[in-house]
């Protein structure tokens, strides 16, 4: 993984509009977690997030933004974290 600067860089969605989307939503805390599937992090030979931690969020064109810091990492089947996604999102956008 590349450092910029001090951290390391956590890039969201490819360059572009939907990175820029991603990042606006990181700068408004609307976006406060992400996720990936275990497998991805076995085939890049990466280790799991370390609670702590701080990355560098860079924009479409590697510009830093934002220094994020990882502060809890769980590990769900995929049928759980999805009912718990459809109910955080019907919990936001309830009146």
């Amino acid at each position: 993984m590349t450092n910029h600067g001090e951290f390391q860089i956590a890039e969201f969605g490819f360059p572009g509009p939907l990175r820029e989307r991603l990042i606006a939503a990181i700068l408004a805390c609307t976006k406060t977690s992400t996720s990936s599937t275990l497998v991805e992090y076995s085939i890049e030979d990466e280790q799991l997030p370390i609670i702590g931690n701080k990355q560098t969020v860079v924009d479409s064109h590697d510009a830093a933004v934002a220094i994020i810091q990882t502060v809890a990492v769980e590990i769900v089947d995929l049928l759980t974290s999805a009912s718990s996604m459809r109910a955080t999102r019907a919990k936001d956008s309830s009146p």
